[in-house]
This record gives C-alpha cells, structure tokens and sequence, in this order.
C-alpha cells in the first residue's frame, strides 16, 4: 500500500510554518487538510494548512505545491483552536486507522477541540465504508495515536439528557406551592450539573384560588466543549403538573400529578441567571388585593366560571437577545416568540426582571376586549402596568389602567 513519506509530511508543513511566520510573527497553526490517492499524498494531492493571527485576526492558507507553496491571506475562523506542538504525522495517523480494518483514506483533516480535560489534536480521516453506519469516518488522537470518536472528545458517556426523570408521577397531596416546586426543580437541574442556574419560568394558577395548576422551570449552562469550540448553552426545562381531582357525584377521583425534564442546546448568545429569592408568583398576585383574575384564552372573551379562569405568569428579564426556548404569554392566550406582542415591546420594563402576565376583563360584550399587561419586580412585588382597548378587529388601543 503506497502511503506519503514522513518526510514529506514534515518538510510541507516546515515550509507552510515558515511561510505564515513571514506572514505575521505570531501565525499559529489550526488546521490541516489533504486529499489523498489510495491513502497518499501525491503531487497533485498536496496537504493545505491555516493560520491564525491573534493579534490581526486574520487567517492565512498555505497550499503546499510542488514547485512553491501557494499563499492565500484572508478572514480567521474565530472558532479555531491553536494546534499544539507535538502531534503524530499523517503517514502514522494512518497506519493507525489501518491496523483497526480501516481501508485507505481519501481525505485527511487535522483540527484541536477543546474538551473538559484540554485541548485534544485529532486527525479525522474520511474513506468508503469498511462496514456499518459510520465506518467511512475515524478519529485518530494525534498525541497518542490510539482512535477516539466525537462521544470521547465530548467527555460525555450518555447522550445530553439521557438521565434527567420523565413521567414522574406525584402523588395526591404532594406539596404545590412555589417554594417546593421550585426545589424540586432545582434538585433536578443540580443533578445534572452544578453548573445549571435558573433563567426562566412559567406558571399557571387557579385564578379563584391562586393554586399552582403548572409550572415550568428554565435552567442554563454555557455548553460544555463538544468536540467544537466551547459556544453557546444548554438549557433544562422541568415541566410539573400538580396533582388534580374532580368529582363523580360523590366520589373524589385523584389524579397524580407529573414531573418531566427535557434538554436542548441554544447557540449564542447566552442568557442571564434570574435573582435569588424571588418572589412567589402567587404572593404578588395577592397583593393586588384584587377580585379573581383570567388570563386571555383564545376565545376572545372569558367564561362566567370563575372556577375556570387561570391566570399564566412568566418570568423574564425583559429585553434578553438569547433565543427563549419557550414562547411568552400572549394576549391572544396562545403563544407569541419575543417581539411580536408590540403591546409587551413597548411597555415592558426594558433590562428588568419582571413576574408578569396578561389579564382580560369580563365583558358583556364579546366584540369588546380589554387587556391588562402586569409587570412585578420579583424582590419587591411593585407593579408597573399597561392597559388596552379594541372592539372587533380594531387595533388595540392604550387606555388608563385601573388604580393599584
């Protein structure tokens, strides 16, 4: 089997070096690529290297012809990461794949990644298919020259949220308040990693009594190095339904409640933590001292059943450009991605964290609908507000609020 010469690896990549030295003084190498014949290097078949400057935040590529290199000065990867010194060649990195069955290469690749235990320099090496899935690829660490796989560069033994609990059922009489479910949650994330902080919740109340029906807590962390550049964030999402009954004449029929935990990651940019010891968001309803309250349905109007009405309250930090996982409320009682209720955009306490919630007043009119926007400072409970008026399919209009 004809394979390149280590030589001829090395004197490439010495020129390339010297080439990007030239270029800047402070050019560091962070790729390597090449295609290959039958696993070789050939004169039509020659290894390209790239540069970074730190200092210019430029990038350089070095294509080692035969005769001259070729020299190409562009924009830097600013996700590239600086290969160490040290690194086993590609004719070796081969040799290595070939002892594991792995036929000849067609392309050859050279990156670092960083991972939780440092920087790791590994050769990929692409080819056709020895056997299932997935054997057109192999890793070759380039220190050691043993194989490694994406999964070991990740530093993770099971897939992202593959442990977190799901179909928890909570039994009748588990507690519902804010405070306990908030540890439940809490205890959830911290399992998976300490590193987990709150950022995000939503919770739906009985309005009559101020019972927590649901509640979602939001949990982040910047991602962990994953064979890529460490960038953007993971999020945990603890969903929890309270435990319920209804009546059968009468018989009461319990229905247990739930626990479900669910992963995603988000790219950049990241969210912030939400303060400590926040207020209950049934606390700051109750301060209100108010009648029963209903958040929008859908329907256009509320019901007559006090019983019925729900209130669905959000926290947020107003103004946050990460990507919310989860829609925020809306006036139309649906969902609405950030930016689209003008109504919050323009009356939300930009750069605040605020409990808040949408309420509708009761009318005798269905074409007639009046909102109520309630934003409170989640330490304090003080409320700032804004209210609104339509009829029919008329733009809503501002309106003084009621007095607090």
């Amino acid at each position: 089997m004809p394979v390149c010469h280590a030589a001829d690896f090395a004197t490439d990549m010495a020129t390339a070096k010297s080439e990007a030295k030239r270029w800047q003084p402070d050019a560091m190498l962070v790729g390597v690529m090449a295609a290959l014949r039958d696993g070789a290097l050939a004169p039509d078949r020659v290894p390209m290297f790239q540069f970074v400057s730190p200092a210019t935040k430029q990038g350089l590529t070095v294509v080692a012809m035969p005769d001259k290199p070729m020299v190409m000065p562009g924009p830097a990867d600013p996700a590239a990461v600086p290969i160490p010194d040290g690194f086993i060649g590609l004719t070796e990195a081969i040799a290595a794949a070939r002892k594991q069955g792995f036929g000849p290469p067609l392309q050859a690749s050279l990156k670092a990644y960083p991972t939780a235990s440092g920087t790791r320099t590994v050769w990929e090496l692409a080819g056709a298919p020895t056997g299932g899935p997935g054997s057109e690829t192999m890793y070759i660490d380039a220190t050691s020259g043993a194989v490694t796989s994406m999964a070991a560069l990740s530093g993770r033994s099971t897939p992202a949220g593959a442990t977190l609990p799901r179909n928890v059922k909570l039994p009748p009489g588990t507690p519902v308040d804010f405070a306990s479910l908030l540890r439940q949650a809490d205890a959830v994330a911290a399992k998976e990693s300490p590193a987990f902080k709150l950022h995000q919740v939503e919770v739906e109340l009985e309005s009559a009594t101020l019972r927590i029906t649901e509640a979602s807590f939001h949990y982040w962390q910047p991602s962990p190095p994953r064979a890529a550049p460490a960038q953007g964030w993971d999020e945990i999402a603890v969903d929890i339904k309270s435990p319920s009954f209804w009546m059968n004449g009468q018989r009461r029929v319990d229905v247990p409640g739930s626990l479900n935990a669910e992963s995603s990651e988000f790219e950049d940019p990241k969210p912030i933590a939400a303060p400590r010891r926040i207020l209950a968001p049934d606390e700051v309803i109750r301060r209100l001292h108010r009648p029963p309250m209903a958040s929008p349905t859908g329907t256009g109007y509320v019901v007559a059943d006090v019983t019925a009405w729900r209130i669905r309250v959000q926290l947020v930090r107003v103004g946050g450009d990460y990507r919310q996982p989860a829609v925020q409320l809306s006036p139309d009682g649906g969902g609405a991605a950030l930016g689209r209720d003008p109504v919050f955009t323009r009356t939300a306490p930009n750069g605040k964290w605020v409990w808040w919630t949408i309420v509708q007043k009761r009318e005798a009119d269905p074409q007639s609908k009046t909102l109520e926007y309630l934003y409170f400072n989640p330490l304090t409970g003080a409320l700032d507000h804004a209210c609104t008026h339509s009829e029919g399919n008329q733009a809503a209009a501002s309106i003084p609020c009621p007095a607090s």
